[in-house]
């Protein structure tokens, strides 16, 4: 069982700290877009139970900061299940800003033909998705509850 970390610091600069079951630690300073970016990567990875997406390749040994990484530097093998989370997080973001979709799939669908990554097409049940919305919504509460020093740590199976 991994334990992800976030802490709250002053202006938006923040720490997600990964502490794997065989003891061994990652972490790195975040900003708030990431900070969010990667509460919804974790309400989408265990909602959908996904082992070798975002968390899952950090519980395996991979370093936060790799993903830092200029893409053509990165020594990173993306996972179909890594890259599919991509795509529903990042299409989460947008209804968060913009408003929900009417329909999630075909945007999911959409994004997967448009990306060429050669990804099989992925279907979420409405009650996946009310239940990744609920996740995301209650970790970012308990977030904006935090003062500075602050955190909020979960439990990643993967």
């Amino acid at each position: 069982m991994m334990e992800i970390i976030f802490t709250k610091k002053e202006n938006g600069k923040h720490v997600l700290l990964c502490k794997r079951k065989d003891g061994t630690c990652t972490w790195m300073n975040t900003d708030e877009f990431f900070l969010r970016h990667d509460l919804l990567h974790y309400a989408v990875e265990t909602v959908l139970k996904f082992k070798s997406a975002f968390y899952g390749m950090i519980a395996k040994g991979i370093a936060i900061t790799d993903f830092d990484q200029p893409r053509n530097k990165r020594n990173i093998k993306f996972s179909n299940e890594a890259l599919i989370a991509e795509h529903i997080v990042n299409l989460a973001m947008i209804e968060m800003r913009e408003g929900l979709f009417n329909d999630f799939n075909n945007k999911l669908k959409e994004s997967i033909v448009t990306s060429k990554q050669n990804l099989k097409d992925f279907y979420i049940n409405n009650e996946q998705l009310e239940l990744i919305r609920l996740t995301y919504s209650n970790l970012l509460k308990k977030w904006n509850n935090l003062v500075k020093d602050e955190t909020i740590t979960l439990k990643f199976s993967g």
